[in-house]
């Protein structure tokens, strides 16, 4: 399974950016309900892709490098992101089948 990891504060900041650009309000909510709520929905998943218990106690997120700094992430799998049936979705090298150059 390809999961992504994802830093929450950036996910958000462009969340509400798109927000903003939409003249919308903004998301009144933090980390920590909108990580209850991915989990709660079966996408939240943990270091060995597997989903996290919405009742679990512990971390739902994990420490991972992004341009040479440590941040908190959390994980979740590609086809939540990334609809697999979508042409658009993928990179122009599996469009046509074969490596970028």
């Amino acid at each position: 399974m390809v999961a992504f990891d994802i830093n929450m504060p950036l996910a958000l900041e462009a969340v509400q950016q798109s927000l903003r650009n939409q003249m919308r309000p903004p998301l009144a909510t933090t980390d920590r309900p909108l990580l209850a709520q991915l989990a709660e929905d079966g996408k939240l998943l943990d270091h060995a892709n597997s989903p996290i218990n919405p009742g679990a106690t512990g971390k739902k997120t994990r420490d991972v490098r992004l341009s040479g700094a440590t941040v908190k992430a959390f994980r979740v799998a590609a086809g939540e992101l990334i609809d697999p049936h979508d042409p658009s979705a993928r990179s122009p090298a599996a469009r046509v089948g074969r490596p970028p150059d």
